[in-house]
């Protein structure tokens, strides 16, 4: 008969499985760099609010809190000026440090009159917005990192309905290794995790019906970045995915996968491509309809809820409180 987990601390893992307050600091990836021109920006839900992103003339991209502390108009129909953003009403300007540059009546500038400008950072061909006032650890990133060798792809993986969990509860499934083998068909694993500042790690031989077999390695990053290395043969197979909450559309996934450049280059990348898109499809309906609140776990689980206490240890943080 398998024993539950015995309860650790003050802390049951019953609780574990359970709503919690705000978002985690993580560095969430909110759209394509090709999908944001010079002098464009978008508005849309992040986390438990929402943001404007823009990309000023000087190409660089930025994300602000939306709404102006004038009078509270919402930037996103505003519009950029030079690599400022203009509020529509009053044409008041914010400038890339959120701080407002220009009162057109002349008056003075309270020194109160300021929206707060989110880090922002490019790569792999993803903008990048962190969660909080100052990033915890670097934009994820893969090892050993060669652009002369390889080649990239990234893109928001489709799926048949928008996910309606939050990040944390999605990256749960990379540390439960019993529902590889039952909904992946990927079975045998049970690798030993190493755990680091922010996620943990664990490299293990992996089956599957599409891929064959493989040596893959995982380390996640925050609770909602995850960084693959796998080598098949003489092939390597590399990807990044992020899961980002962007409220209305759901939790989305971003995804960079890599190959080594030459003639089959890009038919890895497009096996990679449908293989990622096919496995995130497949626990879709699992998440949107499972309840979140209360668990009763199993020995084999200890992973899982080790990653648990680490999801409830991180810090986390709310819009109403970057905003004040």
């Amino acid at each position: 008969m398998t024993s539950t987990i015995e309860t650790e601390a003050d802390q049951s893992t019953s609780t574990l499985w359970g709503p919690l307050d705000g978002h985690h600091c993580c560095w969430y990836a909110v759209g394509l760099s090709s999908d944001l021109a010079r002098g464009q920006l978008k508005g849309m839900d992040f986390c438990d609010g929402q943001i404007v992103l823009y990309r000023g003339e000087d190409g660089v991209a930025r994300a602000t809190t939306p709404y102006c502390p004038h009078m509270g108009a919402n930037l996103s129909v505003g519009k950029v000026v030079g690599n400022d953003l203009q509020c529509a009403f009053h044409h008041w300007q914010f400038g890339p440090d959120g701080h407002c540059t220009v009162i057109p009546s002349g008056d003075r500038i309270p020194k109160s009159a300021n929206v707060f400008a989110f880090p922002v950072e490019e790569k792999w061909g993803l903008i990048w917005v962190f969660f909080g006032r100052a990033p915890l650890y670097p934009v994820p990133s893969f090892p050993n990192w060669d652009e002369d060798k390889y080649v990239t792809r990234s893109f928001v993986v489709p799926l048949s309905e928008p996910l309606r969990v939050d990040p944390w509860v999605f990256s749960t499934n990379l540390f439960d290794f019993q529902h590889f083998e039952v909904v992946h068909e990927i079975p045998g694993l049970n690798p030993k995790v190493t755990w680091h500042e922010w996620g943990g790690e664990w490299t293990s031989e992996v089956a599957h019906p599409t891929i064959t077999k493989m040596t893959m390695q995982a380390r996640m990053w925050g609770v909602s970045s995850l960084v693959s290395r796998s080598v098949r043969g003489s092939e390597e197979l590399i990807y990044l995915a992020c899961t980002s909450p962007l409220g209305r559309e759901g939790l989305t996934a971003f995804m960079c996968v890599a190959a080594e450049k030459g003639d089959s280059a890009e038919e890895i990348l497009d096996q990679q491509q449908a293989l990622h898109s096919e496995l995130i499809q497949e626990d879709v309906q699992i998440m949107n309809t499972m309840r979140i609140g209360g668990a009763l776990f199993s020995a084999s689980d200890r992973n899982m809820v080790r990653y648990l206490r680490y999801v409830h240890n991180y810090p986390r943080t709310r819009m109403k409180d970057l905003e004040a």
